[in-house]
């Protein structure tokens, strides 16, 4: 079946350009308009049966937040469109209109002002690259709010997310019965709270399993970044550690170049493990061994636990979810 993110990379355009196209809205250019169309019939895309907007029971917004972009752009296209399959599989079925918005940099204020006056029934913001304070940016929000991809114990909203921690201590257990005792971290200082989350778990599982110290590299999150970055780390040292867990695939691909280029064999002299289970880990020399996320489950929970909250009479609990995931072995780790 195809998907809006095939069209939007054969188009070289945004999910949400491709989303407003297809959905007869306002908002993208004539030209850029007449290609995504074109591209669509020729990939003979074929838009589920939607119910009549006089029978849609409300109006729910999906809002991508974008505030630095070194995390949401598109390497991750594919990965975002399986969120907004989740979401429109179930407001299709509970008879619900999704619309697809972007915040970008520096406008998110803005962004939340408007929407109290737009006449959405729910909200689910994609908070992949939101801190805690943008988080309460959200508090006096007169519709019900749902985060998916980020996680604030302490703040009283509505979360859906990976299961970050079952998902890393799953990687340090592969570690341990591959016979890898040097281990190694790479991760970021961009502000995303589920690499912190990834980040804080690796410590704690090898710590937890391990006496050998963890060796932690940072690096920036683009491809690009973590290439630079990375060859950089191998040119100051010495020793490198016999696997690696990268806190997202695209910075372990990143590495992963950074590695081959200075003749260090993946798997034979160290070891890849990624996060997110993007297509690119499919076609990396070698194929990389990475972490699958339930992205369309997220969606699906997501766009439930808001429309409870809008049909209900009683007031919900606030719920954090977290959605389990699963390793997926590939060629770029082995057993020592």
């Amino acid at each position: 079946m195809v998907k809006i993110s095939d069209i939007a990379e054969k188009a070289d355009v945004s999910i949400t350009s491709v989303s407003l196209v297809l959905n007869g809205k306002e908002g993208v250019g004539k030209k850029t308009r007449e290609k995504i169309l074109k591209i669509a019939e020729e990939l003979n895309y074929k838009k589920q049966p939607v119910t009549h907007r006089s029978e849609k029971k409300g109006d729910i917004r999906f809002l991508k937040v974008i505030n630095h972009g070194h995390t949401i752009n598109r390497d991750h296209n594919v990965f975002l469109a399986d969120y907004i399959e989740g979401l429109s599989n179930i407001s299709q079925n509970r008879s619900y209109n999704l619309e697809i918005s972007t915040s970008n940099k520096g406008s998110l204020q803005q962004t939340v002002n408007a929407l109290n006056t737009d006449p959405i029934d729910g909200l689910i913001v994609l908070g992949t690259e939101l801190a805690r304070s943008d988080i309460d940016l959200f508090s006096d929000m007169a519709t019900p709010v749902i985060f998916i991809d980020t996680y604030y114990p302490n703040k009283s909203f509505d979360f859906v997310d990976m299961d970050n921690y079952s998902a890393v201590y799953q990687i340090v257990e592969t570690m341990i019965k591959m016979n890898h005792k040097k281990v190694g971290l790479v991760t970021t200082e961009v502000e995303t709270e589920n690499f912190r989350q990834r980040e804080t778990a690796f410590l704690h599982a090898t710590e937890e399993f391990l006496n050998e110290k963890t060796m932690t590299f940072t690096v920036d999150s683009t491809y690009d970044g973590s290439y630079k970055d990375f060859s950089t780390i191998i040119n100051s040292n010495n020793i490198l550690p016999t696997a690696l867990f990268c806190v997202n695939d695209i910075i372990a691909l990143g590495c992963m170049k950074a590695i081959l280029e200075k003749n260090i064999a993946i798997p034979e002299d160290i070891s890849i493990i990624g996060f997110d289970n993007l297509p690119q880990s499919t076609t990396s020399t070698p194929p990389l061994t990475t972490i699958d996320v339930e992205k369309c489950k997220i969606g699906e929970q997501a766009m439930n636990m808001l429309i409870d909250r809008i049909e209900s009479d009683t007031p919900i609990p606030k719920m954090k979810v977290s959605i389990g995931n699963h390793m997926i072995l590939r060629d770029s780790i082995r057993k020592l």
